[in-house]
């Protein structure tokens, strides 16, 4: 007897194989990935914000002491010499810092090789933000509006289609303020802290332009103890908005919970009436020795669980099927 080996059959079996192992390792480490992802985020647009900053500054001194009409562009390491930044600074994630000087409107633009320009780093940070608030909120996530153009503003959030989805984000803008108010904390003596407001956000350098409330509220900022708070004319302070958010998206995700448990509801009364009519009307008016065999025939099926994952119980009252959810109630159907 000849044996034969498919070499091209094996080989492209131990692909796959190792396709699924790759898939099942790398699996469980993206959500980690990501949150790591979202920390060098913010990094390199802290890093990108300051580099500017610097850039601005030796760009100005140089004016002041130069007498020709354009000076020549900036490089990082120039800005160490001058004391601007301490080292030639890189990325968290390995990337190059890029510094470029646009004449026509006398501003410098530092972006990143790996992130991208600040703008481009500010939308994927809102984007990691808004997932991060979605977990914080016991996992329950909305479906997203989709983004318009001139919906945002110097990383801000400065428009919104309804009431709910502008709640969302003023809370994303107080948290980005936060943000700013915490740095400043660190860099500042606590005598400056009350003096905060946003053009000095701004004129030192902490956020890229002015916030605003999405429903045209104002935000401002109150010294209390060791921390900035910041407060909106509209939406009170962060922990207020969140907190209602947070108890809106639980009151959405059992109405709409409840609503695919009704439909279930209606899949298992069609199966309820099938088997009654194999059965024998009659039958169902014993009751319980009735029921007790649907349920087991039901629970094989793998039917009697709520799309929450909750089992289902069942009985008869008035001429009428009570299916139980423990999770979003009764729901009554009429019997055959």
């Amino acid at each position: 007897m000849k044996c034969v080996i498919n070499y091209k059959t094996n080989f492209v079996a131990a692909i796959v194989i190792l396709g699924i192992l790759m898939y099942v390792t790398t699996g469980f480490s993206l959500s980690f990935d990501e949150e790591k992802e979202h920390g060098r985020l913010s990094g390199c647009r802290r890093l990108c914000e300051n580099v500017e900053r610097a850039a601005a500054d030796l760009h100005r001194e140089r004016q002041e002491t130069s007498d020709e009409e354009n000076v020549s562009p900036i490089r990082l390491e120039e800005l160490v010499k001058a004391g601007k930044i301490e080292g030639l600074k890189k990325c968290p994630s390995g990337g190059n810092i890029v510094i470029a000087y646009k004449i026509a409107k006398e501003e410098f633009n530092v972006s990143c090789t790996n992130h991208g320009t600040q703008q481009q780093m500010i939308e994927r940070w809102m984007e990691f933000q808004e997932r991060i608030d979605a977990e914080a909120n016991g996992g329950v996530s909305l479906e997203p509006v989709k983004k318009q153009v001139g919906d945002s503003k110097h990383g801000f959030w400065i428009k919104a289609p309804d009431e709910a989805t502008a709640e969302k984000r003023c809370l994303s803008n107080m948290k980005t303020l936060t943000g700013a108010t915490e740095l400043l904390i660190m860099e500042t003596d606590k005598s400056e802290w009350s003096k905060t407001d946003m053009k000095s956000l701004v004129k030192t350098g902490y956020i890229k332009g002015e916030a605003k409330c999405p429903s045209d509220g104002d935000y401002g900022f109150l010294a209390s103890g060791n921390s900035l708070k910041v407060l909106c004319s509209r939406h009170s302070d962060t922990k207020t908005l969140d907190t209602k958010i947070f108890k809106k998206n639980i009151e959405d995700d059992f109405a709409a919970g409840k609503k695919l448990c009704s439909k279930n509801a209606d899949i298992t009364t069609k199966g309820f009436h099938k088997l009654a009519k194999k059965k024998g009307i009659s039958v169902i008016r014993k009751g319980d020795k009735f029921l007790t065999e649907f349920h087991k025939k039901w629970v094989k099926s793998g039917k009697a669980k709520c799309p929450k994952g909750f089992r289902l119980s069942f009985s008869i009252e008035d001429d009428k099927l009570i299916i139980i959810c423990p999770k979003h109630g009764n729901f009554e159907r009429k019997l055959p």
